[in-house]
């Protein structure tokens, strides 16, 4: 396990105490999932959840079961924790602002540090990506993924007795059933052809590239993030009806949207079971 002094000691470029080859420094690799409720993990003993490969992760590090997140909005949150800082203070306090370009960041001082480092897939900079920018050499974020992924095109047509989701996504534009996936429909590609195997395969080449050198890489994925995507392999992978839907009193009507007031038990059981599943293709694509 890496520890607050071990990792201190790599940034600063001195050997790891008690390391069998004490000449090589240890990797960083963070793995980002994207609005993964942490009660949806084996780890914590949600027994529904199909996560192995972070359960494994969980079971040989330090789980943090009692933890706060900086803001509610992706941006800020992110941007807190890349810099260290509360998000007024590393100048982002909405979703669509851009940090400020010297800011200095923990891939900064890992650069700085000797480290090949890489940002691949969502970071929300909100800014197109360039060498270098907040201490990143390779910043293969969203719009150079996306662009990749559409490139590669689609190896294998859906059958068309196979029934997946409407497209294209239309968030607080279309129903809520329909963005939320109620009807817990797969996205209509299979595994090889999604985003975010795409983004397991690009993490996968890099660190294939770069195995003789000490780097440090951020991966973030979309899953599970509404709209809950999942390939159509695993269609049917949790049944809607093995979800209790929490009870919703009299006294919580006022914190709840109006598009999501007249959602069934039925669509909300759908809704969960599609967020389980996208969780479930997270998990396989972390152990990629």
């Amino acid at each position: 396990m890496v520890t607050r002094r071990t990792a201190a000691a790599a940034i600063a470029g001195a050997p790891f105490i008690g390391c069998a080859r004490a000449a090589r420094r240890t990797n960083f690799l963070f793995l980002i999932g994207d609005d993964h409720a942490s009660y949806v993990l084996g780890a914590d003993g949600n027994r529904q959840a199909i996560t192995p490969n972070l359960d494994r992760l969980a079971s040989e590090g330090t789980y943090f079961a009692a933890n706060y997140c900086n803001s509610p909005v992706c941006s800020p949150s992110r941007q807190s924790f890349l810099t260290g800082l509360l998000p007024h203070a590393a100048g982002v306090t909405r979703l669509p602002t851009s940090m400020p370009p010297g800011r200095t960041t923990l891939a900064s001082k890992l650069k700085a540090a000797g480290y090949l480092t890489a940002a691949i897939n969502k970071m929300h900079f909100n800014r197109p990506p360039e060498p270098g920018m907040y201490g990143f050499d390779e910043p293969l974020i969203e719009a150079p993924i996306g662009k990749g992924w559409n490139a590669q095109g689609v190896s294998r047509q859906p059958d068309a007795s196979v029934r997946t989701k409407v497209m294209p996504w239309r968030p607080f534009k279309s129903h809520a059933r329909e963005w939320l996936n109620a009807a817990n429909l797969p996205y209509p590609r299979y595994d090889q052809d999604m985003r975010a195997t795409y983004v397991a395969r690009r993490a996968g080449e890099f660190f294939a590239a770069n195995k003789d050198k000490p780097f440090a890489a951020w991966v973030s994925f979309n899953e599970p993030h509404s709209p809950f995507d999942f390939p159509i392999e695993d269609a049917g992978r949790f049944n809607p009806k093995d979800f209790e839907v929490p009870r919703v009193g009299p006294e919580d009507a006022w914190q709840i949207p109006l598009i999501f007031r007249d959602l069934t038990p039925e669509e909300k059981q759908g809704i969960i079971a599609a967020y389980y599943t996208s969780a479930h293709f997270l998990d396989r694509n972390l152990g990629y």
